[in-house]
């Protein structure tokens, strides 16, 4: 609900606000000196020029997840740690109108002066602490939901080797600390996976940071076989799939009385999984499909 977030602290007061069911207003945003809002817990995706369309979809997505965590028979949150490192608000920051206390990390710096903001790393001690607030705040909003904690193999390059091995090594010690603390919670070895089984270059995209699909791939199969009971959800598993490379097809005639078809069938497919899951959000398949459609 609030795009793709890095760091455990930011993460804290998200899930904080999420089950407290906090509804932004325009205070919580600034005006980005190119024009637009933007909100300093979310990821630039949510930014716009149109201030009531801005808040609609910032407090939409927050409900979406709070009646996703709710509903169900089962519940079960997985929450991926990026790095250990953020970047916190300061004087300047709070004088373009943010809310945020001076020092509280953002979730993203939307391209803003680099002088608007101070760069911390927090300790795994800090990393331990705010993952058992997370715990605390989920559990608050439902008691038995379930937490896997990983830790994403994405390096952070921009840092640099040391400073990114720094922060991988904070955010590993945090979350054994804080499952050492509390066994309830389990981890997923998607760092380990990547970085130690698979470590070869040909297993990553042309950049050498982000792993490639074949080893998306291979952590997803590893996942599924750890959490799920593989024969009960495959054929849901092969229709997210064929969804998902149905958005990611390029025909040669768009146009064409047969894509058209196929398109409508995929359309068809999609929201019925969005009915049948709605815990899941399908919105963006659906967008890019129905953009395809010739009316």
């Amino acid at each position: 609900p609030f795009g793709v977030l890095y760091t455990p602290s930011v993460m804290k007061r998200s899930l904080r606000r999420l089950v407290q069911g906090y509804r932004y207003t325009e205070e919580d945003l600034i005006m980005h000196p190119k024009g637009y809002y933007a909100s300093l817990d979310h990821h630039s995706s949510y930014v716009g020029d149109d201030l009531p369309q801005v808040l609609a979809n910032l407090n939409r997505r927050t409900d979406q997840a709070r009646s996703s965590l709710r509903g169900g028979e089962h519940a079960h949150v997985f929450i991926t740690f990026g790095s250990a490192f953020g970047f916190c608000a300061t004087d300047g920051l709070l004088r373009m109108g943010s809310t945020l206390t001076p020092g509280e990390m953002v979730a993203n710096c939307h391209k803003l002066p680099q002088g608007l903001f101070r760069r911390r790393l927090e300790s795994a001690a800090e990393v331990c602490e705010d993952i058992l607030q997370m715990v605390e705040h989920l559990r608050s909003w439902r008691e038995e939901v379930g937490i896997t904690l990983t830790v994403s193999p994405v390096r952070h390059w921009k840092d640099g080797p040391v400073e990114n091995a720094r922060s991988k090594a904070h955010l590993l010690t945090g979350v054994h600390a804080a499952i050492d603390q509390d066994p309830s919670l389990s981890y997923f070895p998607s760092y380990e996976i990547v970085l130690d089984e698979l470590r070869d270059y040909r297993f990553f995209e042309a950049d050498m940071l982000h792993p490639n699909d074949v080893a998306i791939d291979y952590v997803t199969d590893r996942l599924l076989e750890s959490y799920f009971d593989i024969s009960a959800i495959q054929a849901t598993v092969d229709r997210v799939e064929a969804l998902q490379k149905a958005v990611d097809h390029r025909p040669f005639r768009p146009e064409s009385p047969e894509h058209q078809a196929f398109l409508q069938r995929q359309l068809k497919d999609a929201r019925e999984l969005q009915e049948q899951l709605p815990y899941a959000d399908f919105n963006p398949e659906i967008g890019q499909l129905e953009a395809q459609v010739k009316q």
